[in-house]
């Protein structure tokens, strides 16, 4: 079997996702879930993370992990049900910190947010458009995706 990474930068409303099997791009989006937190909106939220690990077969998770100083209760128990899922589904779980998608996802040596964003866009050009985006943006929106993707490129450099 083919080794393919779901990279997730999980979030309660905004998260995003990004699928590489082999190098290739083959998914990447931002999910969008409105309303407030109950035990159904996480499960909407792991019925999506379940759905894509079927439909591309996925090997590996690559989880963006956030500081505890910087989480919400909800964005623990949602991190933990996604290493829940990944131990039942015997599907290997790598964990990074946002550090470690802005040092290791490129090979800049200033080590930003935007470094990583213009590596990911030089290696896979159909980014450009939410790269670009992005950058105009007063508030992030594609930056979850873009640390979904670099989390699933260091999962795969580790393999």
């Amino acid at each position: 079997m083919a080794l393919t990474i779901l990279g997730i930068s999980p979030g309660t409303r905004i998260m995003g996702l990004g699928a590489i099997r082999n190098g290739e791009l083959l998914e990447w989006q931002v999910k969008t879930f409105k309303g407030s937190w109950s035990k159904e909106k996480l499960n909407v939220i792991m019925e999506t993370i379940v759905s894509l690990c079927d439909h591309y077969q996925v090997t590996d998770l690559a989880l963006k992990i956030v500081s505890p100083l910087r989480s919400s209760k909800n964005l623990v128990i949602l991190t933990n049900r996604i290493s829940e899922m990944a131990e039942k589904n015997k599907i290997h779980l790598s964990r990074f910190t946002v550090h470690d998608l802005k040092l290791k996802a490129g090979p800049n040596s200033k080590h930003s947010v935007d470094d990583m964003m213009e590596f990911i866009t030089e290696k896979y050009p159909v980014l450009k458009r939410e790269y670009i985006k992005e950058r105009n943006n007063l508030n992030p929106y594609y930056l979850k995706m873009f640390e979904a993707i670099a989390a699933a490129l260091i999962a795969e450099k580790k393999r």
